[in-house]
């Protein structure tokens, strides 16, 4: 199960914009500085990347600060950083902090968001659930599967000898009643009552469905080419050439990746139907 925090770090890392440290003192007691001996080996042209906003973030707090480009890192020796906002309180010594300079923490994370949607259907969940037939009808409500759209992909007969074979079915499809206007399973003929038939769909993925290693570097990479597109649509930036060549490798990266970690997908109702239209319930147990 990824979390936001896994997912932000490697997008950072995806960008080439990846710098985490710990504050070897505590900074100000007004919350305007975060002390840290490594500041001192800097070189202060690339922690200040052009003319970007340099921003501190603070996971323990979830606070993001952009750092003062003017004063820049002070110090004797040189371990000290000036945000143009205070922090919410002294930052503690030993306190973990990120360094973000081509986009900050909280638009990395708006990022993920988005790409949780964007590589909808490429990663999904698969879902199974089952519906009891009665005798004479036709529509089935499916929709507390929680399939997206309500759309069903495969739908099985489940034998009454043996419940884990099952036979795949032909003659049915999606259908939105008339009534109530809700997307329901249809057979395609008059079914046997209380047979059981097990309907296959997919879920989109929420966050905490991500695997940490596999899918989360389909969804950071995906957010990557988000993030570099909408910023070179803007036609202001001065780093073009930086961010188009970023956008080239992380459109490399999420073809790669999604090649090696796509899941299978399930048949659509139109290919299933394809494939034959048998009849439903004249069928052989198995």
């Amino acid at each position: 199960m990824a979390t936001l925090d896994e997912a932000r770090v490697q997008l950072s890392k995806d960008l080439g914009d990846n710098r985490e440290g710990t504050t070897t003192s505590i900074g100000a007691g007004d919350g305007s500085t975060i002390i840290d001996l490594i500041f001192g080996e800097e070189d202060v042209d690339r922690f200040f990347l052009n003319e970007r906003k340099t921003s501190i973030f603070l996971p323990g707090t979830d606070e993001e600060r952009v750092a003062d480009h003017v004063t820049g890192l002070t110090g004797t020796p040189v371990d000290t950083l000036t945000m143009l906002r205070v922090f919410g309180a002294q930052v503690a010594s030993g306190a973990g902090y990120e360094v973000h300079r081509l986009f900050g923490a909280l638009e990395k994370e708006d990022a993920i968001n988005e790409a949780i949607d964007l590589v909808w259907p490429s990663l999904f969940i698969p879902s199974r659930a089952t519906v009891t037939t009665v005798a004479q009808q036709m529509d089935y409500d499916v929709s507390a599967a929680g399939f997206f759209r309500n759309v069903i992909r495969d739908l099985k007969i489940v034998s009454t000898a043996d419940t884990e074979q099952e036979v795949r079915l032909f003659n049915w499809d999606n259908r939105v009643s008339d009534g109530d206007g809700v997307v329901k399973l249809h057979l395609g003929e008059q079914p046997f009552d209380a047979r059981t038939l097990a309907i296959y769909g997919h879920k989109k993925m929420a966050l905490a469905d991500f695997t940490a290693g596999e899918d989360l570097l389909v969804l950071t990479a995906r957010a990557a080419v988000y993030m570099l597109e909408n910023e070179l649509a803007v036609g202001f930036v001065t780093d073009t050439a930086l961010l188009e060549r970023l956008l080239q490798l992380n459109q490399g990266r999420f073809a790669q990746r999604l090649f090696h970690y796509k899941r299978s997908e399930i048949p659509w109702t139109m290919t299933s139907q394809m494939l034959g239209r048998g009849s439903m319930f004249n069928q052989f147990d198995v």
